[in-house]
């Protein structure tokens, strides 16, 4: 790779498109803001990355340190190099393609002589002042053939028709209104402009052959097959799902297949599309194939969406692990791929069969070796479009890059692994990692409560173990009220100071006016994990208002633990031996509550809520049953803000 001072500056043209880098020392004197920009290019892979361009691209490129070419193929400062900038004016492909294209030109007549009489080489001595044309045009195809293959001009290259045409294009409207037949577009040609060509967060350098179909060997329109395609997954969103595919050529047919879905990603989505895979290894590449799916998400994704998922890097795109491996083998299709929707489960013979296959896919084991030969990741996009990058993209695009590097927490792996655990030992659901952060965010959670469940996952707060390295606070490491190490497990259930035990033991008997069952042995995990935790009847169905009002009772009474913790360490740090009296404890605990509910009040409103506004319906079914003389209460006494109080528990602790 050259440097800028190395390079003469009439072959210089932009640093993404030839093979020379911006010098960034002092000494170049570049101003500050352009160096940072180049080393941010630099380290978040900006690069050009075209897995098939078209002519007009070829042409356009800079041809003087191509970006694909190698070193000893540019020799610019060679005589015959500086004839054909100075003289020809060759700057870029198609200027040096022209120049060249005598030699292989049957009808120009030319010979490898410098008095060759041929009307290319007799304009370039008498107009342009060349005294051996045909050394140029030698040096020029040189230099055309040190190009990468999918970079070199062709000309009238055979096309194979199944990119979409404009009329296409429209046809596939009109198709999508109807519910018909939709041509899926194989296409990953890339033209002009050139700044569509720019990516960034490329992890890897572009193929040297250009991503092309192998040809159809023959015509075989009488053969197309329709298959139809389904997923089906037994405790869908859970660790422990399992997702089965199946495809339904026609009935008692031998191709009618079932399998597991392979990977972790276990979801009814993933078995959606991993049905393309099976249908894609059942049907010969150049036979037509028409898929019909109940899935809107399939045939959306892979006719509508996939063009913009695309140009963003599949930042953000949900299972876009297995979409790009169905991009890739469709893909490399010789033959036309349709996708059709078809509502589910109305009597369609083929709908309803590929179902029962999916269904019955998802009862099989994983098997332990692929069933299939890896897709041709030649034929997928790599990095994000740089044209279209925006500012929340680049931030989730740097994010996710950091990520891949940043050494995942210990502390938080393992609080996040108890957190799974504790749930699934109260209320038996296997949940994963990723539905546990989501559920931190539900709506039922208040913001300040969201951030402390976020740290404690974290292992975030500054509490035990933080102060024992710190020189003159290695005190503050123990809980002062039981000369034990403090941590979030002990400041929340364990802790002998006034106030943990027996707010618990006000939840608990609050719950249990509803029938919910809260654990004896509360534990920091089940807290983290209380976004999760559901209550379910006696058929095993969730009820909603009861999860509502168990999420809020532990997230919400742990807050308040550890707030009074504060107050008693941090605010009455110099008044020894003071703790909250059971008076105040009780009172707390009792505003706590009644300030979520007018919180709950208030969010039925659409005019103080806006999008987030929930319904009356829902606050009540959440309250219901723990309400000081709640059968004076009016049944919409949520939406008209009447305001109402929790009863406090009547027995007390132990007793």
């Amino acid at each position: 790779m050259a440097e800028e001072r190395n390079i003469e500056g009439n072959t210089r043209v932009n640093a993404f498109l030839q093979k020379w880098e911006v010098s960034t020392r002092v000494a170049a004197g570049l101003p500050k803001v352009l160096k940072g920009m180049v080393k941010a290019a630099a380290k978040y892979g900006v690069r050009v990355d075209v897995p098939n361009p078209e002519e007009a691209l070829k042409r356009a490129m800079p041809v003087w340190y191509h970006i694909v070419a190698d070193k000893a193929a540019h020799a610019p400062n060679s005589k015959s190099g500086r004839c054909l900038r100075s003289k020809h004016g060759v700057m870029a492909v198609g200027q040096c393609a022209q120049v060249a294209g005598r030699i292989t030109n049957p009808y120009a007549g030319h010979t490898q002589s410098p008095e060759c009489k041929c009307r290319p080489c007799t304009v370039d001595r008498i107009d342009r002042g060349c005294n051996n044309p045909a050394r140029c045009a030698v040096a020029a195809e040189k230099m055309l053939r040190k190009l990468y293959p999918k970079w070199q001009p062709e000309g009238g290259r055979a096309r194979d028709n199944l990119s979409l045409t404009k009329t296409r294009k429209q046809l596939n409207e009109a198709a999508r209104a109807s519910d018909e037949r939709i041509t899926f577009d194989p296409s990953i040609s890339q033209g002009m402009p050139l700044v569509r060509v720019f990516r960034v967060f490329v992890s890897k350098e572009q193929e040297r052959a250009p991503a092309r179909r192998p040809p159809r060997p023959y015509q075989v329109d009488e053969e197309e097959v329709e298959i139809y395609t389904d997923g089906s997954c037994m405790n869908n969103g859970r660790a422990d799902a399992r997702a089965g595919s199946g495809v339904w050529f026609g009935a008692g047919d031998d191709r009618n297949a079932s399998e597991r879905v392979l990977g972790d990603a276990q979801s009814n989505q993933t078995g959606e599309f991993y049905a393309v895979v099976m249908a894609h290894k059942a049907t010969p590449p150049f036979v037509p194939m028409h898929v019909v799916s109940d899935s809107k998400y399939v045939v959306n994704g892979l006719t509508k969406w996939l063009h913009r998922w695309e140009q963003i890097g599949w930042i953000g795109v949900q299972n876009a692990g297995i979409i790009k491996r169905v991009v890739a083998y469709l893909r490399s299709r010789s033959a036309p791929t349709t996708f059709r929707w078809v509502k589910g489960h109305t009597d369609v013979e083929g709908n309803e069969g590929a179902d029962e296959l999916a269904a019955a896919g998802a009862e099989l084991e994983r098997p332990y070796m692929p069933m299939a030969l890896p897709p041709p990741t030649e034929y997928l996009r790599n990095g994000t479009e740089l044209a279209d990058l925006t500012q929340k993209l680049a931030y989730a695009g740097i994010r996710r890059v950091k990520d891949r590097k940043t050494e995942k927490r210990k502390k938080t792996a393992g609080m996040i692994s108890q957190a799974l655990e504790a749930v699934q030992q109260y209320d038996g659901n296997k949940n994963t990692k990723v539905a546990l952060w989501k559920a931190i965010r539900r709506s039922e959670i208040d913001k300040r409560v969201r951030d402390f469940i976020w740290k404690m996952a974290h292992g975030a707060h500054r509490v035990g173990t933080f102060w024992s390295n710190i020189p003159g606070y290695e005190n503050r490491a123990v809980c002062v009220k039981c000369g034990t190490m403090e941590d979030m497990d002990h400041i929340l259930t364990k802790c002998s100071a006034a106030g943990q035990e027996r707010l618990w033991w006000a939840t608990r008997m609050l719950l249990a006016r509803r029938g919910i069952r809260l654990p004896e042995n509360m534990s920091a995990a089940l807290v983290v994990g209380s976004p999760l935790g559901e209550v379910k009847g006696d058929d095993g169905a969730v009820k909603a208002g009861d999860t509502r009002l168990l999420r809020i009772a532990i997230s919400e009474t742990a807050y308040l633990i550890w707030k009074m913790r504060c107050e008693r360490v941090i605010e009455w740090e110099d008044e020894e031996g003071r703790e909250h009296a059971v008076q105040e404890i009780d009172g707390r605990w009792q505003a706590m509550y009644n300030a979520r509910i007018a919180l709950d009040q208030a969010m039925t409103s659409v005019r103080l809520a806006g999008k987030r506004a929930i319904a009356g319906t829902r606050v009540s079914a959440t309250w219901k049953g723990i309400l000081s003389n709640e059968q004076e209460l009016p049944p919409d006494w949520a939406e008209r803000q009447v305001r109402v109080l929790v009863g406090r528990p009547r027995m007390e602790p132990n007793g």
